[in-house]
């Protein structure tokens, strides 16, 4: 079975998905009634060859948590968790990076978003 990849479009207020193809998603999940090997992926930074090394040992999904990505602000993406406005641009951007890297690797990624606005991880 293979994986199609889609398309995450983020903007301020909406995160929309653009499928390729006739790839029915929860066919990952349920083909072969196999239990999926995965690997969580909370890192500070993420790398090619970290995707690279977790194909090679048999992972086929990463569950990805940006939440400690650097950034410029408080609050990796949301900016300030106390004070949402909007989206930052430069995380945005970094992080689609991130998700471009798991497409690219053909690893398909789960993000795990830990802190919301309202709502810090600690």
């Amino acid at each position: 079975m293979g994986f199609k990849s889609e398309k995450l479009c983020i903007s301020d207020n909406n995160v929309c998905i653009h499928e390729h193809g006739d790839f029915d998603k929860i066919d990952f999940w349920t083909a072969d009634n196999n239990t999926k090997n995965g690997a969580n992926i909370f890192n500070i930074h993420v790398l090619r060859e970290d995707i690279q090394a977790a194909k090679k040992y048999g992972i086929r999904f990463i569950r990805l948590s940006p939440d400690k990505f650097p950034s410029k602000k408080r609050d990796f993406l949301i900016g300030n968790a106390d004070n949402y406005e909007n989206l930052d641009a430069y995380d945005l951007d970094l992080l689609k990076s991130v998700i471009g890297i798991c497409e690219d690797e053909n690893m398909p990624a789960v993000l795990t978003m830990l802190s919301l606005p309202g709502s810090r991880m600690i």
